[in-house]
């Protein structure tokens, strides 16, 4: 087999059919299989699913979810099973059309040189706002708040296999030291500020405690400074309340990484059921 696409879905019902029909007119020519995840829909995505699997036995495969995890851990199992030459991901919510999945093959096909071919996302940067915006999110948070992942990607069985080996998500795959090749899209879209909090809210708990920390501190010395001056009398209750705010900001502080590292787990797949899942054709 020369090609796997794993498309994760979640109550994709209705619109299923329109996107394999596009598929298999789009990449008509390549020796490939499609390995749907049906990362626990509960609408009639599965059965959807089912019909065209029926349909194309050959080259359609289903993965069954019992409950949703997150994209990453559809992406895993999806490559857990995935054993062509060459592997290619494509998210269905990602806006990017279906057609770079063969413009990603040709391009890794005709370069030997490259092990990965991915689609990025370039978001509008024109305005003030915007500007700022980016500036601050990436002092922040360390990351180009401009570009974005589209989750579309495209790589050789050895990216696979490393990936596989150490038990790496995709997140991981910007890590790994391959020779990649970005198609660029532009957008006038601003970026969803909101999974990148989420994605790192302990980050953003610590800039939040630091703050309440330094003002709270700010606080105390401007009025241990103006009772020493004599323009304030020193109040015992004052004192404690500011002390009590200090150990509380240092609180948040030193137990953030540990809180917040449970919030950003996610449930670990388990497959119900698959469909035409062989790993002779596979």
């Amino acid at each position: 087999m020369d090609l796997n696409i794993i498309i994760p879905l979640y109550n994709y019902e209705g619109k299923l059919l329109v996107l394999y029909n596009n598929l298999i007119d789009d990449i008509n020519g390549i020796d490939y299989n499609l390995i749907f995840i049906n990362n626990g829909s509960t609408d009639f995505t599965l059965e959807e699913l089912k019909n065209i699997h029926k349909k194309d036995f050959k080259r359609v495969k289903i993965i069954n979810f019992s409950k949703k995890c997150s994209f990453n851990e559809a992406i895993k199992a999806g490559i857990l099973h995935s054993k062509s030459k060459l592997t290619a991901i494509f998210d269905v919510e990602s806006n990017i059309s279906i057609k770079y999945i063969k413009k990603m093959y040709n391009f890794i096909k005709n370069n030997e040189d490259y092990d990965l071919v991915s689609v990025n996302k370039i978001f509008n940067n024109n305005n003030l706002f915007n500007k700022l915006l980016n500036n601050l999110v990436n002092k922040m948070f360390k990351t180009d708040y401009s570009t974005e992942s589209s989750n579309c990607y495209i790589f050789r069985k050895s990216v696979l296999q490393t990936l596989n080996k150490n038990n790496l998500s995709i997140n991981d795959i910007d890590n790994l030291s391959y020779n990649c090749y970005f198609y660029i899209v532009k957008t006038n879209k601003r970026r969803n500020i909101n999974h990148i909090i989420n994605n790192n809210i302990s980050k953003l708990i610590k800039y939040i405690a630091y703050t309440y920390l330094m003002i709270s501190t700010l606080l105390f010395i401007i009025y241990i400074v103006l009772c020493f001056s004599s323009k304030l009398k020193f109040n015992v209750l004052s004192i404690f309340l500011f002390l009590i705010q200090i150990g509380i900001a240092l609180i948040i502080l030193c137990t953030s990484m540990n809180k917040c590292n449970n919030i950003n787990k996610y449930n670990k797949y388990i497959i119900k059921n698959t469909f035409g899942l062989d790993d002779d054709i596979l």
